[in-house]
């Protein structure tokens, strides 16, 4: 039995087999047209400092990343993540939002953001070439139930984790103004976008847990891929309010994977016994769960994948893809660290994805 079967039969996820086979059919497609839901082009021109002067069409559709750091340059793999995605989807946007971003090439002033790659003839022919933006986060967050949480936490510089706290509230309110879809710096495309889950949909992780006898598994929600093409999602919206009321700033995934399995799983609970559930939950019901190989076939503690020199096709990236579902792989940045083995199977991944490793 697989992973994503006994996935399915254990959570009896909305529509989990016929996902299966429905995503086969459509990961070779691009974008359908969602009726009754665009994402919010102007908001996405107010918010957003460097986007060009003529208006988005009426099918733009943003794919974010979140470059929430001082660093001035991106690393390689940050870079084949941009890449990757603006490659594989060629009729959305790619913006990458940072604020200390540099570019050399850029001339028109870097605080006015600027294109990312204007030498590189595959990105810069593309229809919406990737760019990056600047962004208030007191304006992107403004209206929403995080604006009070910023006031009160979002300056406090003594809490080392706050970069990672801020680029997780930012995710929520910009797909919750603007719509689109969101992906972690550190995960590289393979196929495009699922059009058929581009509405409301959250991937699925297996998550591994100490215990005293050892280790258990368990399944999580991941927010390093967010497909939310619908702005002003009730899903969105659930999760900032229970964030701002329960904000635990030292613990891990607090705005993360910890948040979104915590809402899921309320909402899981109340609708077998409250038919009544408050809408804070009751949101939930029209979420779609991705299978845990549509992005992250790889599991943050297969330390061989990163750490060890590959041996053989068995122990490479692409033996834990699952060919038809898998739309992204997630490479766990935050726990494998900045440096891979040369010999790696991620490094020798990312080098057949980008042209580069390390």
């Amino acid at each position: 039995v697989s992973v994503m079967d006994q996935w399915a039969a254990e959570y009896s996820l909305k529509g989990g087999n016929r996902l299966k086979g429905e995503m086969r059919a459509q990961l070779p497609q691009q974008m359908q047209s969602l009726p009754g839901c665009d994402v919010d082009a102007h908001a996405a021109s107010r918010l957003f400092k460097g986007l060009p002067t003529k208006r988005p069409s009426v099918d733009w559709m943003p794919i974010l990343f979140l470059h929430i750091t001082d660093a001035t340059r991106l690393r390689p793999i940050e870079e084949c993540a941009i890449q990757s995605a603006a490659r594989l989807n060629p009729r959305f946007q790619v913006l990458l939002v940072s604020n200390s971003l540099q570019s050399s090439e850029h001339t028109g002033g870097n605080n006015d953001g600027f294109p990312l790659y204007p030498r590189d003839p595959a990105m810069a022919s593309l229809p919406f070439p990737p760019r990056c933006v600047r962004l208030q986060y007191e304006a992107a967050l403004a209206g929403t139930p995080l604006e009070r949480w910023y006031a009160a936490h979002g300056h406090n510089a003594s809490n080392p984790r706050l970069n990672v706290i801020l680029a997780d509230v930012l995710r929520m309110a910009l797909l919750y103004k603007i719509g689109g879809a969101y992906l972690d710096l550190d995960l590289i495309s393979i196929a495009p976008l699922p059009s058929g889950s581009l509405a409301h949909s959250i991937g699925m992780q297996q998550h591994r847990k100490a215990t005293r006898e050892g280790h258990r598994t368990a399944w999580q929600l991941n927010n390093a891929a967010l497909l939310f093409r619908c702005p002003r999602s009730a899903i969105l919206q659930a999760l900032m309010v229970a964030f701002a009321q329960k904000y635990e700033p030292s613990v891990w995934g607090t705005g993360g994977p910890m948040l979104y399995t915590r809402v899921w799983r309320a909402w899981q609970q109340t609708r077998s016994s409250d038919a009544n559930a408050g809408a804070q939950t009751a949101a939930m019901a029209n979420l779609t769960v991705l299978p845990p190989a549509t992005f992250y076939p790889l599991h943050w503690w297969q330390r061989r994948y990163f750490d060890e020199a590959q041996e053989g096709s068995e122990s490479s990236v692409e033996a834990a893809i699952e060919p038809g579902v898998t739309v992204g792989v997630h490479l766990w940045s935050s726990v494998s660290g900045t440096r891979l083995h040369a010999k790696s199977a991620v490094a020798d991944f990312v080098g057949q994805q980008c042209g580069f490793a390390k």
